[in-house]
């Protein structure tokens, strides 16, 4: 008997091109919910034919998931990715539209299949120009425009494959992150309605590997549940899983790509095959193995960054084991053997099955090893541990966990050191405008405005700007991928998808400082690109700052571009919840990182640290909840008080003060509190000058009274009379008021002074001002810029001249110790009390007298020194806890490196504020370049565990 479904002809050798050209161009244009479109096709699909295959329009909408096109060989693709052409289907369509012979396309679905598959399977030149005449003679300008993105596996239409997925069938993602074949997804999956159980993995079939989850030392018990985990060595390269069966062998990256050609298919051949295929056991018939890959140089032994792997695998194509460089595959997990998924095996069972499988290859093929731990001290003597061997960080695993194929959850958690000048997370930001350089860069959009998607109201809002970090090919590089895609911006009509009024959102908060007003963010030439033509980039920075100038309220202190992000689209933009969840993350973060505090600080609510001066992330600024705090009393009824974070600094019982602090206490008390003075606000708080109490006065607006005033009232259970010493500024109104009820020094004359009160007038006169100038300029003199200076000096920069390019403050932000002497000097102020080194000698940054103790050592860091000097660093004789880059020469000795890297585990603010230590070259790449790059690539390397 027949089956009358098979004898129909498939809709896709019915439906036309042209039908799909049509959602793209709808998809292209939408703006927000395209998941609509996408819904609304499925269902045209099904209502044509539900029995007919989907397959066939899936893998045009989702190209670059297709496997079975995984690569086309035309040499065309190169000219296509160069930057002189820039958006090639574009510039392809502009040609063609005028000369095209065709103009209504017939070629159905299946035509344009058919021939795709012809021009990957057969890639000689002739073959190739056979397809692409027939795509000529039979497609419009339109549809050859999008047969190009296709074949370039680009389309541009602002959706990634995962969301195609997700609108398909509720099981497909799933589906497809174990099995990476879209065809096996779409073809059982067809009914929407009908769900399947989980997939398992096999054999030579990509999956999207399982990921770790970033943590904190404080949340790692929590998350074990109080087990014993497992610690293994963060590693720095590339994610890799191996699939063996029998001599035949297949390589996959974290993304699916197979780089098979790279480490080799069959036994005697690739850059690893070859090498490891005798390391198995005879009775191992087949297994998947889920590793790193890392490129290491074998006359140093120590492993190279991540861009190096490539080259490291075709060198050792090329040379075998005489190789200089070549690639090491260091096993964790085990997921396959003998034919069985062992996914659902716990992992210490798994370990079990991975350390019978194979023999280990010193520095070739090897099993990650790991220490198990219990307690806190475990976890910060294995970070110590890390940061000793130069590794980027450690892994913290469930030995209980599941294999869990895309999953990010708390069975596996990673963990490492936080830079001072970063605040631990990169964040990934979609470019959503772009300003004009001035210099070398002028005449290119050098500038980019950044933006997180608001799920909310499903728009993306602006969040701060970047113009550093990249160098002048990774600026080209990011021109070339948005080429053609610019328009000017508009800010009378800005892009529906786009929120960014910043001119509007200050017409309406008249309160805000004039210095804000300083900065346009877009003039008539500045250029806005859309979310679909435009591309993620990871950015990091030193803290996260409550602002006025973007449309989220918060804004990037100091970001610097990492790396253009060409595998995630807008669907991976940071969206706003993500970002203040990343700032809630680093609320009360620890700042003593012994052993013995941290189990203190577990046990009991966390201590709030008052504002310092170092860089952090500023989450103070965060508004109080006020459904939270319990209204005791109405002293402070019809007040308004607007608290500056930056400007606290006062005790109670001992303990600093946070704004936060203080505004629960004028909440509680019955105030009102604004994060940003206006009309309505009476007092601004603050207990020292910064530039926005600066700012806030040369308005002469609004009277800025010390925190102290807010608790002698408590104290007195009532609001009590305002005078000088509770003043850090009175407008020309209160001056006049109190000039008639008390003296210059805020005695006042009808008020009896007490043992308390007088102490504090005291306290508040400056009566030695010539004395207490002096001594603030000595307290933390480098020899370079002092500390006071350098600060207001880099918030002046960043608040005038944050866009333009200033060589004389490239390097304002370091504050340099240079390996220049024979002896290591430190402050002893923030290493721990127990530290003894006999090269290393411990004295006080205050303490001149260390500027004659050695001679330097003959180096060319003394040419280093100058040119940071002269580039507005602050270079420092001491190793202090405001050090943010240790300089090294080229050829220092391991001895000295492994002082270095012992002085760094003994600080006491190691695991939140530790410096950067990087060769000389970066100084020389980031002059060039005009901007601070990425340290990562002038770090020391660990070395491969033998």
């Amino acid at each position: 008997m027949t089956d009358d479904n098979s004898a129909k002809p498939q809709l896709d050798s019915l439906i036309t091109f042209s039908h799909i050209v049509n959602l793209f161009q709808t998809l292209e244009k939408k703006k927000g919910k395209k998941q609509d479109v996408l819904i609304g096709f499925h269902q045209f699909w099904k209502k044509r034919d539900k029995h007919s295959q989907t397959y066939p329009y899936i893998r045009l909408l989702c190209p670059s998931s297709d496997r079975e096109r995984n690569t086309y060989g035309l040499k065309e693709l190169t000219l296509a990715k160069s930057s002189s052409v820039g958006s090639f289907s574009n510039s392809l369509y502009d040609i063609l539209s005028n000369r095209c012979v065709v103009q209504h396309g017939t070629i159905t679905i299946s035509d344009v299949n058919k021939k795709l598959d012809e021009l990957c399977l057969n890639q000689e030149r002739e073959s190739q120009e056979e397809v692409l005449r027939y795509f000529y003679m039979n497609c419009t300008a339109e549809e050859q425009k999008w047969i190009v993105r296709i074949i370039l596996k680009d389309l541009k239409i602002g959706i990634s494959a995962d969301t195609v997925l997700t609108h398909y069938h509720p099981d497909a993602l799933e589906q497809f992150n174990v099995t990476n074949d879209l065809k096996k997804v779409a073809v059982e999956l067809m009914d929407y309605d009908v769900r399947v159980p989980a997939p398992q993995i096999s054999l030579f079939n990509a999956f999207t590997p399982m990921l770790s989850q970033k943590t904190s030392i404080d949340d790692v018990l929590k998350a074990m549940k109080g087990n014993t985990f497992w610690v293994e060595t963060k590693l720095d390269g590339e994610r890799i899983q191996m699939h063996k069966d029998g001599s035949n062998y297949q390589w996959f990256s974290r993304k699916s790509h197979s780089y098979t050609y790279l480490y080799g298919s069959h036994e005697s051949e690739g850059a690893l095959c070859n090498l490891i295929h005798k390391s198995f056991r005879n009775e191992v018939k087949n297994c998947i193995l889920d590793g790193e890959m890392l490129a290491l140089n074998t006359e140093t032994g120590r492993f190279l960054p991540f861009g190096n792997l490539k080259t490291a695998a075709l060198d050792a194509k090329a040379n075998g084991l005489n190789a200089k460089l070549r690639p090491f595959f260091r096993v964790f997990d085990c997921l396959f053997l003998n034919g069985k998924c062992i996914m659902e095996s716990p992992l210490e069972k798994r370990y079990g099955f991975m350390l019978k499988i194979f023999e280990p290859q010193k520095n070739i093929f090897d099993v990650v090893p790991h220490a198990e731990g219990n307690t806190v001290e475990d976890v910060i003597r294995l970070l110590d541990e890390s940061m000793l061997k130069l590794e980027e960080g450690i892994i913290i695993k469930n030995p209980l966990s599941l294999y869990k194929p895309s999953s990010r959850g708390e069975d596996w958690l990673k963990l490492k050191a936080d830079y001072m000048d970063s605040i631990g997370d990169n964040l990934d930001l979609l470019i959503v405008g772009g300003s004009w350089g001035e210099g070398r860069r002028g005449g290119k959009l050098s500038n980019f405005l950044l933006a997180v998607f608001d799920e909310d109201r499903k728009k993306f809002i602006s969040v701060g700007k970047c113009g550093s970090g990249y160098n002048y090919q990774e600026l080209d590089e990011i021109l070339r991928v948005t080429e053609g895609k610019w328009k000017p911006y508009n800010a009378k009509n800005p892009p529906s998808w786009l929120i960014h009024d910043y001119d509007n959102k200050n017409r309406e908060k008249p309160g805000i400082p004039i210095l804000k007003l300083t900065e346009k963010l877009f003039s008539l030439k500045d250029m806005v690109i859309s979310p679909e033509h435009s591309k993620i980039v990871e950015v990091l920075c030193a803290e996260i700052v409550v602002t006025d100038m973007y449309e989220c309220n918060f804004t990037l202190r100091f970001p610097r571009f990492v790396k253009l992000r060409e595998d995630k689209g807008p669907d991976d933009c940071l969206t706003f919840l993500q970002l203040k969840e990343i700032i809630r993350h680093t609320r009360g973060k620890l700042r003593s990182r012994t052993a013995k505090s941290l189990h203190e600080e577990s046990i009991r609510k966390k201590r709030v640290i008052a504002p310092r001066t170092v860089i952090g992330v500023s989450v103070e600024n965060l508004a109080v909840n006020v459904k939270e705090i319990e209204k005791i009393g109405i002293i402070f009824k019809n007040l308004e008080f607007c608290v500056l974070a930056d400007g606290i600094e006062f005790k109670l019982n001992d303990k600093f003060q946070t704004k936060h602090d203080v505004e629960r206490v004028i909440i509680a008390n019955g105030g009102n509190v604004v994060q940003n003075p206006v009309s309505t606000t009476n007092f601004v708080v603050s207990d020292k000058l910064t530039v926005r109490v600066n700012n806030l006065i040369s308005g002469k607006r609004f009277d800025v009274i010390r925190t102290n005033y807010i608790y002698n009232c408590l104290n007195a259970g009532e609001v009590i009379q305002l005078n000088s010493r509770y003043l850090l500024f009175a407008t020309d109104f209160t001056k006049a008021k109190l000039n008639s009820i008390a003296d210059k020094y805020g005695d006042l004359y009808e008020e009896q002074l007490t043992e308390s009160s007088l102490k504090e007038l005291f306290f508040s006169m400056d009566m030695t001002s010539i004395e207490k100038k002096y001594r603030e300029s000595e307290e933390f003199q480098y020899r370079g810029l002092k500390k006071k200076r350098r600060k207001t000096i880099l918030e002046i920069e960043e608040r005038y001249f944050g866009l333009t390019p200033n060589p004389g403050g490239l390097f304002r932000r370091v504050v340099a110790y240079l390996d220049s002497s024979t002896t290591i000097k430190v402050s002893p102020n923030f290493i721990q009390e127990n530290f003894c080194d006999d090269k290393v000698s411990l004295i006080s940054p205050e303490d001149e007298s260390y500027l004659h103790l050695e001679n330097k050592r003959d180096s060319d860091l003394e040419i280093s020194r100058l040119i940071l000097l002269s580039k507005g660093a602050s270079v420092v004789d001491v190793w202090c806890e405001d050090v943010t880059h240790l300089i090294l020469d080229d050829d220092i000795e391991s001895t000295t490196l492994d002082r270095f890297l012992k002085i760094l585990t003994s600080l006491k603010d190691r695991h939140e504020r530790r410096p950067h230590i990087v060769y000389k070259n970066w100084i020389k790449d980031c002059c060039y370049n005009e901007t601070l790059l990425p340290e990562e690539n002038y770090r020391p390397r660990s070395s491969a565990i033998s």
